[in-house]
């Protein structure tokens, strides 16, 4: 369970590292929502923003590749994981990583499949007496 939401200003430096960092490796600040902030139960931060693209499903697929590339080249702290993809929550996808004990979260959502239509009974071929098929009678065969 998290509690309120908090104020982005009066985050932690750590916490404001992490945002940064997030907005440094999208690279496209126009396209996220304004950031969110909650505390988790067990103390830690949680960040999270929405992607504004068409595309979100590739865009998050390539920013995921990129973010590993750079979490990789860099000392990281104890407790921090690689950005990965989320699908837990249904009709949203999203890109979770952890760093500096903070949880940063990018995701969008997922529009709902269209139904499908419903689908009609197959009329079973006609049975035939005998199980066998008919032999034309007025059927000629030149031989």
């Amino acid at each position: 369970m998290t509690t309120p939401t908090l104020p982005i200003s009066e985050l932690p430096a750590n916490a404001q590292a992490a945002r940064l960092e997030a907005e440094h490796l999208w690279a496209y600040t126009n396209r996220l929502t304004p950031w969110t902030a909650t505390r988790l139960d067990d103390g830690t931060i949680s960040l999270s923003a929405q992607i504004r693209d068409r595309a979100g499903t590739l865009v998050l697929a390539e920013f995921a590749s990129r973010a590993c590339t750079y979490f990789e080249g860099r000392p990281g702290t104890p407790g921090d994981q690689f950005p990965a993809l989320d699908v837990s929550l249904p009709g949203r996808e999203a890109v979770v990583w952890r760093t500096d004990g903070v949880w940063v979260e990018l995701w969008h959502p997922v529009p709902a499949a269209p139904s499908a239509p419903p689908v009609r009974p197959v009329p079973s071929p006609r049975r035939f007496l005998g199980g066998r098929l008919p032999v034309g009678r007025y059927r000629k065969t030149h031989v």
